[in-house]
């Protein structure tokens, strides 16, 4: 008992040394925290340039800087679209809750004016104090504290988009098994989920804006453009900020325009706030941020007492990151219905694990069992590698591999810090006698040995001979079978394992456009305690990372999937 207590005391000193510690270095966290959500929504860019050829650098200088153009040109944009009619602007505001109040006091309503005045003095008061700015900001003076700040996290994005992954291997080094595989998936979730959510409420907030501004304008509702741009801003502090960027552009119109136009705003908010939440929402931000109301509200309030301005702004993404890596780190929470407590609160959907790719619940797995990477020796005696492969793409039965490695990657992974499976070989021939259009011939399965086709060219160009094949029906095959495999595990990893996947796959050739134009896979599957748009969802993600589609990426594939 003493041990544990002792335990327990250590535990909270430790914390509370480190909580100590981050606000006296305040303006360090804040400055490495954004920089952290910028990188994470900026990198894909990164590798987007290096897939098309760019050097590492040069496609690191070039995110760098678009990243930097497009956030000085916002933020640019915010002040001087505010700073000239911010006077107007307040006193438009303020007219409007006078007027409000006037309203209020003639009506039968039993409203008490005098609390909420003296309310919105409290909200006034801390909104303009330095509590509201942050301690960090505060204590070295606001000017100072912002310049050093945004010094400081501009340095600190481009070490993050030039060395992030690397600086994230070297500390995942440091742990082994479990752990390291816990780590590695509380880091990718955590790039994934601020990523997703810059990028998400950055378009959100946009598309508010315009939804918003443009109707203030053909509406007459004076200093249009700074109320769009206060809701541009106010959209990322999740429903507050939407909610209060609303109220401000009804009281200007209140007071500016009469009661008739601020009724009509107020429409506009409603319905534009009711567009983003049912639409926009599930569409931009997909599954990045996964939390109730209630959390987002806590969230925010925690956020703005604790942080001020900046609380409530990195408040919602940091709680979003911080339940995302309780799930990984903890496995007590029962998944599933339950016969007393009922239907499963928590999507499967909005898991932690469902958010994981193939590949990278590959790596997971591959961290857990610790292994070493592999290795591909040189044989002394022929040069090939001491695996199934070697630089000329021969296996060691005499099986030609083409494209199992990349070119250069040969004594190393393929992907570094990834353990890579033996590549597996699969052989079929073909026998063919005579000219195209008489001859005929035989493919055969040889690494089953399930069989021989007869082959002709009447039965790809005529589709009328019936008991001969074609390549199109036989890369149909493939293709349905890697679909059905593809699927059936992605609904395994989501949850809701299936009880039957159909797949079938109808390949169209033309031969004056060229041969194969496209293949049409329809897929009917039976699956117990899955909703349709999850299950749509997941049927176009394993099309799009089917192998056999990849291999087919020249080629138009399109999907028709109904639940049975």
């Amino acid at each position: 008992m003493a041990t544990r207590c002792a335990q327990v005391l250590l535990i909270a000193a430790v914390a509370s040394g480190l909580l100590w510690l981050l606000v006296r270095v305040g303006l360090v966290v804040i400055a490495a925290i954004v920089a952290l959500i910028l990188a994470s929504a900026a990198h894909p860019l990164v590798g987007w340039l290096i897939r098309r050829r760019w050097s590492p650098l040069l496609a690191t200088i070039a995110t760098f800087l678009a990243t930097l153009i497009v956030l000085g040109g916002v933020v640019t944009g915010i002040v001087f679209a505010v700073r000239d009619d911010w006077e107007e602007l307040s006193r438009s505001a303020i007219g409007g809750w006078e007027e409000l109040q006037r309203v209020l006091r003639t009506s039968p309503l039993p409203v008490d004016t005098a609390s909420i005045d003296a309310a919105l003095q409290q909200v006034t008061a801390f909104i303009t104090s330095g509590t509201f700015l942050g301690g960090a900001l505060s204590s070295l003076g606001a000017a100072t504290g912002f310049v050093t700040g945004a010094v400081l996290m501009i340095v600190v994005l481009f070490f993050f988009l030039k060395a992030g992954p690397m600086l994230w291997s070297f500390t995942l080094r440091w742990f082994r098994g479990e752990t390291r595989a816990k780590l590695a998936e509380s880091g990718d979730r955590t790039v994934q989920l601020l990523g997703g959510y810059v990028r998400g409420t950055a378009t959100i907030a946009a598309v508010d804006a315009l939804f918003i501004g443009v109707p203030l304008a053909i509406l007459g509702v004076p200093l249009a453009v700074p109320l769009a741009v206060i809701v541009f801003v106010g959209a990322f502090v999740p429903i507050v900020g939407a909610t209060v960027a609303g109220a401000l552009a009804a009281l200007v119109a209140l007071v500016t325009s009469g009661p008739v136009v601020a009724l009509v705003v107020i429409a506009i908010v409603v319905l534009v706030n009711q567009l983003e939440g049912n639409l926009l929402q599930p569409i931009v931000m997909g599954r990045a941020l996964s939390l109730h109301s209630l959390v987002v509200l806590l969230a925010l309030a925690v956020g703005t007492i604790v942080g001020g301005f900046f609380g409530a702004v990195l408040a919602v993404p940091l709680t979003a990151v911080a339940w995302s890596v309780i799930q990984i780190w903890t496995d007590t929470y029962q998944v599933g219905d339950d016969p007393v407590l009922g239907e499963d609160p928590l999507s499967a959907t909005h898991r932690a694990a469902a958010k994981a790719t193939i590949g990278e619940r590959w790596k997971y797995q591959r961290m857990r069992r610790d292994a070493a990477p592999t290795e591909l020796r040189t044989s002394p005696s022929n040069g090939r590698t001491d695996g199934t492969i070697d630089p000329s793409g021969a296996s060691r039965d005499g099986a030609t591999v083409v494209g199992s490695v990349p070119a250069g990657a040969w004594g190393r992974p393929a992907i570094e810090g990834v353990t890579m499976p033996r590549p597996v070989v699969s052989i079929a021939s073909t026998a063919w006698k005579g000219d195209l259009l008489s001859g005929s011939g035989t493919a055969t399965l040889e690494t089953s040995q399930l069989g021989t086709f007869d082959l002709s060219w009447k039965a790809r160009s005529e589709e009328s001979a019936k008991g001969t094949t074609s390549p199109e029906e036989l890369l149909g095959a493939a293709h349905a079978a890697c679909y059905s495999m593809q699927f059936s595990n992605m609904l395994a990893e989501n949850g809701t394992p299936p009880t039957s996947v159909d797949t079938s796959a109808a390949v169209t050739f033309n031969i004056g456009e060229g041969g194969i134009t496209g293949i049409a896979l329809s897929v009917t599957a039976e699956i117990e305690g899955i909703e349709d748009a999850d299950f749509q969802r997941l049927a176009d993600e394993a099309k799009s990372s089917c192998p056999v589609s990849k291999a087919l990426a020249g080629v138009d594939i399109t999907l028709e999937a109904k639940l049975a």
